[in-house]
């Protein structure tokens, strides 16, 4: 396989984008038409990948909504019924959360409320928007109790809201209460989900920085794919050699909005000394296997994941006769990789590069097998040691 062209490469309550908005919302427009607008941006699929593969503290989630038929609810004017659910993207059918939406103006506040329901039976529903609107139909019975409301106004061509001030019950994960803080715009979604316990701690949620959704196509991303770039992103240390580091950071894309399937920088490094540079390419090939393929950096190059030089796409060496080629299998809860090339450079040299021969990818750990180099020579040498065995060693995420 040639090298790819590069070039053209829970927590939220309850809100999702979906269809293409106007490029601003008229302050004095009747509120039936802004709790109609407000419906039409939850519909459709809602995706954390982007932030999730720059920051460990973010899971790839995907949130679906669709319209629903409530056949017993009286029609009025703005008000909509929604199915919302939730779910970590490498298990769609899993949701761990699933809702019910009511949209509706609140002229109270001169607002649009956002009603949360729970349904009391949750497996009947699972993958409810997959099906046809004339088969997505529920009664009032079916929507369960009312859990909490957000109350969303329009502020230039975005709709921003909150949760009341004293937020709204819960019993999830510890926390007694919730509060939220939404951003909706046309093409994405930001969140500011907080648990609090009873002595008014914040017990998960939010911190520093939003959660960040985009509407998303579902065909254009592909879970498993960008579940092994996310697993390689971050800094690990050698279980019992403090000193052996090796660390994955998301490529700069020069330019380009988005990269259908994730390109990361991999270094490893033995204190200060730089033992392994490469260019990592994650895509599912035509036949449907799981594939990474490393490409060694320009000789020139200085890159690196710490530092203001950030790798970017121009790094890439552009002299490559074959890269080393890696095929994914998921096994369990690991992704694991094997070398399926000798990763030469050209076809005089015998020598082939020290890339890793096996890569067990979990969510905390990277188990490798490698033969090291010899340790007199410079990184990306390809100069194995013959005298040292293969070896597996365990790297473990560092927390920040």
């Amino acid at each position: 396989m040639g090298r790819p062209n590069i070039g053209a490469l829970g927590m939220a309550i309850a809100l999702q984008m979906g269809a293409i908005a106007p490029p601003s919302i008229a302050q004095a427009a009747p509120l039936e038409e802004q709790a109609t607008e407000v419906a039409d941006r939850l519909v459709g699929t809602l995706s954390t990948v982007h932030q999730a593969l720059t920051s460990r503290r973010v899971a790839d989630v995907r949130m679906v909504t669709c319209p629903v038929t409530v056949t017993d609810a009286a029609p009025a004017p703005g008000v909509s019924f929604l199915y919302q659910e939730q779910a970590i993207a490498l298990n769609p059918e899993q949701p761990y959360r699933q809702r019910f939406l009511r949209i509706a103006p609140y002229p109270a506040s001169q607002s649009v409320e956002s009603t949360a329901w729970k349904p009391p039976e949750l497996a009947p529903w699972v993958g409810l928007c997959q099906k046809p609107l004339a088969q997505r139909q529920v009664r009032l019975a079916d929507l369960g109790s009312p859990l909490c409301q957000v109350y969303l106004k329009p502020a230039g061509d975005r709709f921003v809201g909150a949760t009341p001030p004293e937020g709204c019950p819960s019993n999830f994960r510890g926390a007694t209460r919730v509060t939220n803080q939404i951003v909706l715009e046309a093409d994405r979604m930001e969140t500011w989900d907080r648990g609090f316990d009873a002595a008014g701690q914040q017990v998960w949620g939010a911190q520093d920085e939003s959660y960040q959704f985009r509407r998303l196509d579902p065909a254009s991303r592909d879970a498993e794919v960008d579940a092994i770039a996310r697993r390689l992103h971050g800094a690990f240390v050698a279980q019992g050699q403090p000193e052996a580091t090796y660390e994955g950071c998301v490529v700069r894309p020069d330019g380009i909005s988005s990269l259908s399937s994730p390109l990361l920088f991999l270094e490893k490094r033995e204190g200060d000394r730089l033992q392994f540079q490469r260019f990592a390419w994650f895509q599912r090939t035509q036949t449907g296997s799981l594939q990474a393929l490393l490409y060694p950096p320009q000789p020139a190059a200085a890159v690196s994941c710490q530092g203001p030089q950030r790798p970017s796409l121009a790094a890439i060496s552009p002299d490559v006769f074959s890269v080393c080629l890696y095929n994914f299998v998921r096994e369990g809860d690991a992704f694991v990789g094997r070398r399926t090339n000798p990763c030469a450079l050209d076809p005089e040299t015998t020598s082939p590069l020290p890339d890793t021969l096996r890569i067990s990818l979990t969510e905390d750990t990277l188990e490798i097998l490698e033969q090291p180099t010899n340790s007199e020579e410079g990184p990306n040498s390809g100069n194995l040691d013959p005298q040292r065995p293969y070896q597996g060693i365990i790297y473990r995420l560092r927390q920040r």
